[in-house]
Formats: structure tokens, sequence, C-alpha cells
């Protein structure tokens, strides 16, 4: 038995490695598909010794790339409560975790205050920590330990996570 030589044809390229098995090797075709839209793509594989030559048809199936994974993050805030007498500013640190591959930036959003508190945060747009700069003046405690809860909204795209903080004020 002989060497077999193998080549194919109706690829645009595509290789045979080795190019030449004896004896029943194996060989590998690779074909580079970057490029090449989705579809099938029907080639036909020959292998050669001396003057005997055999064929056999066969079809490349490319698939279409899958999108890219968006990922996606979670938000936390510490602490995640505060106790504080008016008139007073405080912080919280908002820390932005990403999941899957996400990085992207997610803009800071808070709801729940009342008249006297108001809140702000830097840098936002955020992408790994941000810091919630709340102040309280003018809150008149009906009595002591006036909660105020903070509902923290991080927004990317169509991704929203939230998370609370809570004010005591004394």
């Amino acid at each position: 038995p002989g060497a077999v030589t193998l080549t194919q044809s109706g690829l645009a390229n595509g290789t045979f490695t080795p190019g030449s098995v004896t004896g029943g090797g194996g060989s590998t075709l690779t074909v580079n598909t970057t490029g090449m839209p989705a579809g099938s793509y029907p080639f036909t594989i020959k292998g050669t010794s001396g003057a005997t030559v055999h064929s056999v048809p066969a079809t490349l199936v490319v698939q279409a790339a899958p999108p890219p994974a968006q990922g996606d993050f979670s938000i936390s805030a510490t602490p995640t409560s505060r106790y504080l007498f008016e008139p007073a500013t405080t912080t919280f640190t908002v820390t932005i975790t990403p999941t899957s591959g996400f990085n992207g930036q997610v803009s800071l959003s808070a709801t729940g205050f009342v008249p006297g508190v108001t809140g702000s945060f830097a840098p936002n747009p955020g992408t790994s920590s941000s810091t919630f700069t709340v102040q309280v003046s003018g809150v008149k405690a009906s009595r002591t330990g006036t909660r105020v809860t903070l509902t923290i909204t991080g927004t990317s795209g169509s991704l929203a996570h939230s998370t609370t903080v809570t004010l005591i004020v004394i």
C-alpha cells in the first residue's frame, strides 16, 4: 500500500494535515471560516495513490456566531444604614460588581427622598464604585428614630438592579 495524498476542491481554503497518509492513517482538514457567511458549502475530498483516485462529497456547515454575551452586574451599598443627628451629611459606598463579562457603565439614581433629605452620586455613571452623599437637614422628626429608606438603582441598557439604604434620624 502506497501513500494516499489528500486534497479538497470547492472550498476557498482548506488544508489536510498531514497531506498524505499510509496504512489507514488519519488526517485533519482545517478550514478557516473567518468572514464566511453562515450557510452550507459543498466540497469534494479526493484521495490519490498512483493511478487510483477516490472522491467523496462533503458539506461544510458554517453557523452564525452567537451574539456577544451582554453580561450583567449587581449593586450593593455599605453601610446599609446610618444613624444621624440632623443637620448632617453622610456617605454610602455603592459597589457595582460585573458578572458574565459585563463592562458597561451604570447610571445611578435614588428614590425615597423626603423633604429635607437630598443625595448625589460621584462618579455617575459609574463602573465599579461610586460615593452616594446624603444630606439631611430639616426633616423635623416628630419622634426620635424617624426612618428614611432610599432605593438606589443602577441602570445600564435594559439591565436594572436596586439596593436600599436606611437613614435613622435622631
